[in-house]
Formats: structure tokens, sequence, C-alpha cells
């Protein structure tokens, strides 16, 4: 109950927060800059998630790759604190790409840690299982409602997970079913048609939706050559993990 007692007697000032963050950063006292980056650690996700500022927490420890003052104390402190930076990048979308994948994933391959939030970024940004990821769903939702400082972003971090599942699978079929969507990520039909029109809005997706088959196609999009490139890798990386499973 440690949380709900800090929620109660800390204010919630998220920027001054994270303006002793950047300061904390610079210190050039190795000592208490320590002590401060654990204290940063312990209230980092409380600040990020109770004020709508994930994309704060992510870039806080992206930021800091050179450096690994941060990251150095989660890989040997706070291993658990990796759930915490994968579900900020999860649930903000406007860092939710591939630059921001290759960084966790990198960050998982030196921190011994494993829960349902590891597990789902481990199925969606290196196995490419869309199938598996969305059988996660369930527990990472479960996860997240338990856990004190994520479950007043449950909504908006499920949503984004439902999203970037669909956007994945759809990058890699030409035709499917909308039915077939919404099992995949544990919704109704309709539920998976209105992700699909927000993918389509936001020109991550370009298909067509057939109100009466209620089948979605596919349309392939002009795309510039290096993501071309990137995404002919990552079929290729696919395809070598099902090659070796099976």
């Amino acid at each position: 109950q440690w949380g709900l007692l800090a929620t109660s007697i800390i204010p919630k000032k998220v920027d001054n927060f994270y303006v002793y963050t950047d300061l904390t950063r610079k210190s050039k006292e190795q000592e208490s800059s320590i002590n401060a980056r654990q204290m940063l650690l312990f209230w980092g996700p409380l600040m990020a998630f109770e004020g709508g500022k994930m994309s704060r927490l992510f870039h806080t420890f992206a930021s800091d790759i050179n450096e690994r003052a941060y990251l150095s104390l989660v890989e040997v402190v706070h291993p658990f604190y990796v759930r915490y930076i994968i579900l900020a990048a999860l649930g903000e979308r406007s860092i939710n790409n591939s630059k921001t994948n290759g960084f966790i994933l990198e960050l998982l391959k030196t921190v011994s840690y494993e829960d349902e939030a590891t597990a789902f970024a481990h199925a969606l940004w290196e196995e490419y299982d869309f199938t598996a990821a969305g059988a996660l769903l369930p527990k990472l939702e479960k996860m997240i409602e338990s856990d004190f400082f994520l479950a007043s972003g449950k909504d908006k971090i499920m949503r984004e997970a439902r999203r970037t599942i669909l956007d994945g699978y759809l990058r890699t079929h030409k035709r499917t079913h909308l039915e077939a969507l919404g099992k995949l990520v544990g919704t109704a039909a309709v539920e998976a048609e209105a992700i699909v029109v927000d993918l389509m809005r936001f020109s991550t997706v370009s298909a067509k939706i057939d109100t009466v088959t209620m089948e979605v196609t596919v349309v392939p999009s002009a795309v510039d050559v290096h993501q071309k490139i990137l995404d002919d890798l990552k079929v290729a990386h696919r395809q070598q993990v099902f090659a070796a499973n099976n």
C-alpha cells in the first residue's frame, strides 16, 4: 500500500518531477546522483502513468542509452522496471515505432526478468507472432489491473496493444475477416472494425472493408525504400523463426 500512501501525500507535479530527472542525469556528484536515480526509478511510474506522461518515462531511459546510468540500475537493482518501460512505449502511440521496439528488444537481452509484459514484447516485436501476442492480452490486462502504477492507464495501454497487433497482422496478410481480427485481439467484430478504420485514418494501413461480407482487403501502397527494406528484413526473420519452430 506504499504507492497508495504516496499518492495521498505527494503533489502530482509531473513537469517538475521531470525537471529534477534532467538535473539528476547531469549531476556530477556520483554517490548522491545514484541515490537520486534510485528514487526516480521508484516514483517514475507513478508520475508517468498517473500524469499521462508515458513518453517522458520512456525517453528518460532511451536517451540515457550511452551513459547507461539509469539502465544499469534497471539491469542490476530493479529489473522489474522493464515492465514500465515496455508499457510506456506501447501505450504512447507517438513513440510506438520500430526504433522504440528495437530499443526494448536490446534491453530485454541484458535484463534477466520475465513477466506478461516481456512475453508480449517478445511475441509481438521479436517473433512477429500476432496470434501469440493476442493470446497474451488477457494475462497482460490482469497484470496491469493488479499493478498500482499501471491500473490508471489500463484502457489506453490495452487499446494501443490491440491496435499494434492488428497493424502488424494487416501488414502481413492481404485478405482477412473482421470476425477473425476480433478473435485475434479478443473483441467483437464491430470493435475490430473500429480499430481498422482508425489505422486507415492515420494512414498506417491501406485497406477496404466490405460491409456485407465483412472481409478486409489490404491495398498495397507506395512506401519509401528504407521502410521496404526494414519490412523485408522483418518478414525474412519471421520466416526463419517459423521454420525453426516447425
